[in-house]
């Protein structure tokens, strides 16, 4: 999800077309996939400051 769309830079509904899933299911993909992205990037900046 997230390489499809701020990667390839394809628009939300676009992606869904893609994978067969509405606008709301590609979103919430999103957000979760850039929320667990957010959490690892924290701990690994973590893990080399502390």
């Amino acid at each position: 999800m997230l390489v499809l769309r701020h990667w390839d830079g394809f628009e939300l509904d676009a992606v869904g077309a893609m994978l067969d899933l509405d606008d709301e299911r590609v979103a919430a993909y999103e957000r979760a996939g850039l929320a667990a992205l957010q959490k690892l990037l924290t701990e690994s900046e973590a893990a080399l400051t502390g």
